[in-house]
């Protein structure tokens, strides 16, 4: 199993700075390492930076690209963008990437690598595998980066939301898959899906109340079912509006905004949160999810339902 590092894991916040630090001189120290060729393409919103070959680093920034394309309309950002584009570092094994990312590979029990994002006030970089990102039989190989990209993209969007809803929401959008033309939303997440079935479910009223203070965002052990089931709460609701076409996940935030207690919001939206607890057991026991594809052209104005 392949994993990227993400900001939720405390045990790995003093990693971040030391790789913002290295990252921003990557360009300028890796072309000079054992005579590496490495290469620099700029398209309109990303920065790739490789030793592989060209057609790998034009692969790379199409799929971030249209990831972004995509993003941005399911999210509902609008107009034109004014960030600086984000660097890629696309490195073309572990050979490479290990290097640069010491204190990653040090961290005891780690599994292997994939990639890891980091972000700042000015500044946003990927470093990435290409043997493992490009590799069409690896397990979630972006999932963990396009985890951390959503909540960049959404970090002026957010309202006031539970935090749950908000890493429900970006584990939703995290876990989605370009398949040539295609990007798939709303795929199954098979590492979320170990967790579910590994480990008890907290009750909803404990859900609704975990904030940026609660042990449960904070400490290794506890954090796990948090994501887990923020996330399979969240596609449920999200595929069940998609499915009877109605918005009552909106209308759940809506009452939120109103002062209305989690419990009386879900009661005259999504449901009881008992009866809702029910659901949710047997949601994760099926055998197939909900999901949509959207197909990507220039404008991202084509959709299917799959």
């Amino acid at each position: 199993m392949y994993i990227a590092c993400m900001l939720r894991h405390p045990r790995l916040n003093p990693l971040f700075l030391f790789i913002s630090l290295l990252l921003s001189t990557v360009p300028r120290t890796a072309f000079a390492e054992k005579s590496q060729v490495w290469i620099r393409l700029r398209s309109p919103n990303f920065i790739v930076v490789t030793n592989g070959i060209e057609k790998q680093a034009r692969t790379v920034a199409y799929q971030f690209e249209t990831i972004r394309a995509v993003l941005r309309r399911f999210l509902g950002i609008k107009g034109s963008a004014t960030d600086a584009p984000v660097t890629i570092i696309a490195a073309k094994d572990e050979a490479t990437l290990k290097p640069l990312l010491p204190e990653a590979y040090q961290v005891k029990g780690a599994t292997e690598l994939a990639g890891i994002y980091v972000g700042g006030p000015e500044k946003n970089y990927v470093a990435l595998r290409l043997d493992i990102s490009l590799d069409r039989d690896a397990s979630e190989p972006f999932e963990t980066v396009y985890h951390e990209y959503v909540h960049y993209l959404m970090r002026r969007s957010i309202s006031v939301m539970p935090l749950w809803l908000t890493e429900g929401i970006v584990e939703f959008y995290g876990n989605m898959s370009l398949e040539s033309k295609y990007v798939l939303l709303g795929t199954p997440s098979d590492s979320n899906l170990i967790v579910l079935h590994q480990t008890q479910l907290l009750p909803l009223s404990t859900l609704f109340a975990v904030n940026a203070s609660s042990p449960y965002y904070h400490e290794n052990n506890k954090a796990s079912i948090f994501y887990a089931e923020s996330w399979v709460l969240t596609h449920y609701l999200m595929t069940t509006d998609w499915r009877d076409k109605t918005d009552q996940l909106k209308q759940f935030v809506g009452l939120l905004g109103e002062d209305k207690t989690p419990e009386d919001a879900a009661k005259h939206t999504i449901g009881d949160p008992q009866a809702l607890e029910e659901t949710l057991r047997g949601y994760i026991g099926r055998f197939s999810f909900t999901s949509d594809s959207t197909i990507f052209s220039n404008a991202c104005d084509s959709r299917r339902k799959a």
